[in-house]
């Protein structure tokens, strides 16, 4: 009979770990935030002025159009602790409210059946957990640590017009901070215009979560607004990045080169950028029939540079040599070229040139001496179908042995529990029966320890399975 039972009792295990790995998991801690907000919205709004002026009103619209095409290059928000700790609070605030609202409504469920001379008393025991629980989760949100790390570290930037079309904001409120927050925008820029003789007077400042900060003020003539404009804008582009910036031109004589920023193609001929990383960048051009060349470019914290760059014509023709996709690397023989796109020098007998990129099949190509260009298209890189399977079908087999080796101590230790508890049933001095129950919690608790071990090697078995189907889909197709 022994050894029957023992396999009813591992069958019944082993049953449990598959049932308890393949249920749906339990609801995650009514506690855990979750940060809905994806974007960071910024409006633009059209200058306040104080009369009709046709001239005051066409530079009220013209300045905050400037300033967006200032901003326009900018994709991404870099969000700061403080605006991470506001979009937690708000977020935590929002979630009290619910969680106030559900206790409110069952409060008003309690009442009724408090006053009703039919209710149910099992409907009143029922509301009153419910009212428990609904206390026990909004404390939790109340008593909840910010953890900041919870929150995105960027966010896409947005440029939401106002509902009634258009891309510039009125804004007619008397609080211009409730009218961001009734607009859902993250930052909105404002302010006014003012005009005396030929001359304007100018504010314009930005209003965020941690409150306004001023872009520019003062006064300038009607050919001063493009660059009033742009200093404005200048100074909103560290707000709306969330970092500091700095802004690069470069042109190049001839307008064909081609300019490659550390490593990656970034233009032709002309390539500008206004929302570059301050620090070093390598600068590479190239251009069939020129001498390359390489430069260091330190760009500063909010600088606006410009750098032109000539090339100088060689005697020896070149090869302008491109890879689809760009930025493989390039080898001639055993010297290392660079990426692509590059000029060469253009061989004077035929040669072999080798295109890597990883996660595309390694190319050995011909360059040969009359070529002017070669582009040389790569294609994703396919492992051996017979193979991968085979590795899969050993990765499966060596999960489901340690998954059978775990089961065995799980399976002991459920024995030995059992053996400790029957000795407690029958202990006939309280010695004893503190003895056998304190070895009975400790072989418990090793027990469900050796349970969760089986699990997640279940898990891994589950995986590995997922795996080597896969594996033999792929080589049946």
């Amino acid at each position: 009979m022994r050894p029957y039972r023992w396999r009813i009792l591992s069958g019944i295990l082993l049953l449990f770990i598959i049932t308890d790995a393949v249920s749906p998991a339990e609801d995650s801690d009514s506690s855990e935030i979750v940060i809905e907000q994806k974007d960071w919205k910024v409006g633009i709004a059209v200058l306040a002025t104080e009369n009709n002026d046709a001239a005051l009103i066409s530079a009220a619209s013209l300045i905050p159009r400037l300033i967006r095409d200032e901003l326009s290059g900018i994709e991404s928000h870099r969000l700061t602790d403080a605006e991470k700790l506001q979009l937690l609070d708000n977020a935590i605030e929002k979630k009290e409210i619910e969680s106030y609202a559900r206790l409110s409504s069952l409060y008003s469920g309690r009442d009724d059946q408090l006053f009703n001379l039919n209710a149910d008393p099992s409907t009143l025991k029922e509301i009153e957990k419910q009212i428990l629980a609904e206390s026990l989760i909004g404390n939790d949100w109340r008593n909840l640590s910010r953890d900041i790390s919870s929150v995105p570290e960027k966010m896409q930037v947005l440029y939401p017009g106002p509902p009634n079309g258009g891309e510039l904001w009125n804004v007619d409120s008397f609080s211009v901070d409730a009218f961001r927050k009734e607009a859902h925008l993250d930052v909105l820029i404002i302010g006014s215009i003012v005009k005396v003789r030929d001359y304007y007077g100018i504010r314009i400042s930005a209003l965020g979560p941690a409150g306004e900060d001023v872009l520019w003020e003062g006064a300038g003539g009607e050919n001063d607004l493009e660059t009033i404009s742009a200093e404005a804008g200048a100074a909103a582009r560290s707000l709306i990045l969330g970092r500091p910036w700095a802004a690069i031109t470069v042109q190049t004589d001839p307008p064909e080169a081609v300019i490659s920023v550390n490593g990656k193609s970034a233009g032709v001929g002309l390539w500008k950028d206004s929302t570059m990383e301050p620090g070093v960048i390598i600068l590479k051009v190239t251009a069939p029939g020129y001498a390359p060349k390489v430069s260091t470019v330190v760009l500063n914290p909010n600088e606006v540079k410009t750098v032109e760059v000539s090339l100088m014509e060689t005697v020896q023709p070149q090869v302008l040599i491109r890879s689809e996709p760009s930025g493989a690397s390039l080898r001639l023989g055993s010297i290392w070229l660079g990426r692509a796109p590059l000029s060469v020098n253009q061989p004077d007998r035929v040669m072999s040139v080798t295109v890597e990129k990883e996660g595309y099949t390694t190319r050995t190509v011909p360059l040969y001496p009359e070529a002017e260009r070669l582009t040389i298209p790569l294609n994703l890189a396919l492992g051996n179908p017979v193979e991968e399977l085979a590795a899969s079908r050993n990765k499966l087999y060596n999960s489901i042995a340690w998954f059978s080796f775990s089961l065995a101590p799980t399976i002991i230790l459920l024995g030995v529990s059992q053996n400790y508890a029957n000795m407690n049933f029958n202990s006939s001095t309280p010695e004893d029966m503190d003895r056998s129950y304190n070895a009975y919690q400790v072989s418990y608790g090793l027990m469900w320890g050796g349970v969760a071990i089986n699990v997640v090697l279940l898990t891994n078995v589950l995986f590995k399975l997922s795996r080597y189907l896969k594996a033999a889909e792929g080589l049946s197709d």
